[in-house]
């Protein structure tokens, strides 16, 4: 290297000193890399990039970067040691963090790797007095029980780095990935993991469930089916595989029931297991447990917390069980619920047994169900006298003591589904299914889309676009040859995504007449439409309820077994199904096309849509919660007729 052009070198790293000490490093990393592809990597380059990459978090770039410019400058430079010792303290590597401290103490110091030393670097001193075991891992715990999902991801890939054979940070990847939706990235990262873990049943599980929701049933429920034969007696594996048989469009209600009733049967706990509860009859106020537990992450919380804040304290006392503490931010809407709350979080059965009992739990509502099955397998036992399922088990429990399953009408019709679920159907006026309800109907009409052909809108994950599904919505677009339909993208931007749903459209010879919107919220994509499709196999009620607000009309299938029938459900106890469910392919078909043609009558159903949701019993909490007591004080007649048993009700 000329003298020159060590001055012009010295020259660019000194003006952007200023850049590094206000720890700008996107802009720190831009002009570093721009100046290597103009004259190489240097030294000072790699020192450089490694502070950007510890200011953003990459530890294992910053490592990489700090031994590229250690080992390219020979080795001798104190500064880039000593970058290096802080780097891998953080990660709490011991061995290297020592090892190039000492060679740190030993080499002299470049004055200007000294001058481009940002204060926001730690100190070795301070790095190793604070090691921690794992401290990405334990930053991707943190971050995820805040709900931090992307940095939870980072944090993850971080400890990934240096970790590969940690079944945890895959584990704590993949989930931080579902939670969002990115059900692609799941896919990916779990493969990569299963070449690294190939016999660990939890990721295989988690395998399964990312597959099933991107559409590849088969292969999710072969990854299911390995899980459950590496991991027998795993109650949450097996839960798993039975909750995926939801999504399986070729299997009959009859099939996906008896995969819960075969989990029930083989994980209940048993009655000798626990104390049995006491049944008084004279109590004049009835204490009622509800197992809230992952029920803010499955979308009806704000919906379930309005409905029973209105519960009778004079009759009833009510006592929420739930994940974490009352106030924080993913259960603070239950504030004004519950006389009571239990945290359960890392508790085991038995103990959540006894917390129950002692509450003095006379009914006990579970609100979370498979998502927790750790804890529905209490319900197997008889720990309160009365014991209900109501959320989270939309194809019943299986389990032996589990008393009812609160339903409707619609959801499970009189005479259908008789004798199919171990649990009594109760049964409720209102309608079961909870959804969180805006506070206005319909968007402003100066806010409305202006086209000259109709759209279509359907809000479908990409488990929902399903061939048949693809089929009926391809026959629609072919009897209105001006038509389009708008899909919201759910991770479409993967190839492998895109590359499936473009080809079940190609099928039909449709895929020009598709268009994908990535909008935020659900509401952005009905903007854009005149009719809301809702794929015949959702068990997503909340989309037809967001297009209902922005006052499009719905067109829905009622599907066969009480899982393809929440969509339904919601919409008939909206007062709204004459207008918007079919019982038939045919019937779903015929409505679109009704309503596509129809203008003035869209524009009549939209007007009057407010006043047509104003007296639906599904809009009115108090109605629902006084629904609720209802059936509480008739299940608790019935077990005092019943005369307290003592293998079941314990003696009063």
């Amino acid at each position: 290297m000329t003298g020159k052009t060590k001055r012009s070198n010295q020259k660019f790293f000194e003006s952007i000193a200023e850049d590094v000490h206000a720890g700008d490093w996107e802009k720190v990393r831009g002009a570093v890399e721009a100046y290597v592809e103009d004259n190489g990597p240097t030294p000072e380059c790699h020192y450089l990039l490694a502070l950007a990459a510890h200011g953003e978090g990459d530890f294992a770039s910053a490592i990489a970067h700090a031994r590229s410019a250690f080992e390219s400058s020979g080795s001798s430079v104190k500064e880039y040691a000593d970058l290096l010792a802080i780097l891998y303290a953080l990660v709490a590597d011991l061995t290297h963090a020592t090892f190039y401290a000492k060679l740190a103490s030993a080499n002299p110091s470049s004055a200007l790797a000294k001058k481009l030393w940002p204060e926001s670097v730690p100190e070795f001193r301070d790095c190793f007095l604070m090691v921690r075991q794992d401290p990405f891992k334990q930053d991707g715990l943190l971050a995820s029980g805040r709900g931090a999902w992307s940095e939870a991801e980072h944090w993850f890939r971080q400890h990934l780095a240096f970790n590969p054979d940690d079944p945890d940070g895959y584990l704590g990847l993949a989930n931080s990935l579902i939670v969002r939706c990115l059900y692609r990235s799941a896919v990916e990262s779990l493969r990569g993991a299963r070449h690294v873990l190939p016999r660990n049943p939890q990721i295989a599980q988690m395998l399964g469930t990312a597959l099933a929701a991107v559409g590849e049933i088969a292969e999710g429920r072969s990854c299911h089916a390995e899980a459950v034969r590496m991991a027998p007696d795993d109650l949450i594996v097996h839960a798993a595989g039975a909750t995926d048989t939801l999504f399986d469009p070729e299997l009959g209600i009859e099939e996906v029931a008896k995969e819960f009733r075969a989990w029930g049967e083989r994980f209940g706990m048993s009655p000798e297991e626990v104390l049995p509860p006491n049944l008084r009859v004279d109590k004049k106020r009835l204490t009622v447990g509800y197992v809230v537990g992952a029920l803010d992450r499955s979308g009806p919380g704000v919906g379930v917390a309005e409905i029973l804040a209105h519960h009778d304290p004079q009759r009833f006392r009510v006592v929420g069980f739930g994940l974490g503490e009352l106030f924080d931010p993913f259960n603070v809407f239950f504030q004004k619920c519950f006389e009571s709350w239990l945290n359960f979080s890392d508790t085991d059965p038995l103990t959540f047994a006894s917390m129950v009992g002692a509450e003095g739990v006379d009914i006990l509502v579970d609100l979370s169900g498979f998502a927790t099955p750790q804890v529905l397998t209490v319900f197997g036992a008889r720990v309160a006298p009365v014991q209900l399922a109501w959320l989270g088990a939309p194809a019943g429990t299986g389990l032996a003591n589990m008393d009812g399953m609160l339903t409707d009408e619609f959801l499970d019709p009189h005479g259908q589904a008789d004798g199919l679920y171990r649990e009594k159907l109760v049964r409720l006026a209102c309608g079961a299914p909870v959804v969180n309800l805006p506070s206005a109907w319909g968007i402003a009409p100066e806010d409305r889309r202006q086209s000259t052909g109709v759209t279509f809108a359907a809000d479908a994950t990409l488990d929902e676009i399903s061939p048949s599904t693809v089929g009926i919505w391809a026959d629609i677009l072919h009897s209105l040859p001006s038509a389009t339909l708008v899909l919201r993208d759910h991770d479409f931007q993967k190839e492998e995504n895109a590359t499936r749903v473009i080809g079940l459209f190609g099928n039909h010879g449709v895929a020009h007449r598709i268009d994908v919107l990535s909008a935020a919220e659900t509401h952005q994509l009905f903007a854009e439409a005149d009719v809301c499709l809702v794929p015949p196999s959702s068990m997503r009620p909340e989309v037809a309820v967001a297009a209902l607000e922005a006052g499009l009309p719905v067109v829905a299938l009622a599907g066969e077994g009480r899982h393809r029938r929440a969509v339904g459900s919601v919409l008939h106890h909206l007062g709204l199904a004459e207008d918007t469910v079919r019982q038939s392919s045919s019937g779903y078909r015929e409505l679109a096309l009704e309503w596509a043609s129809g203008t003035d009558r869209r524009r009549q159903f939209r007007a009057a849509l407010t006043e047509r949701l104003a007296s639906a019993p599904l809009c009115d909490s108090l109605s629902r919660a006084r629904d609720l007591e209802s059936a509480y004080e008739q299940l608790w007649n019935d077990a005092l007729a019943k005369g307290a048993p003592k293998e079941a009700l314990g003696a009063s």
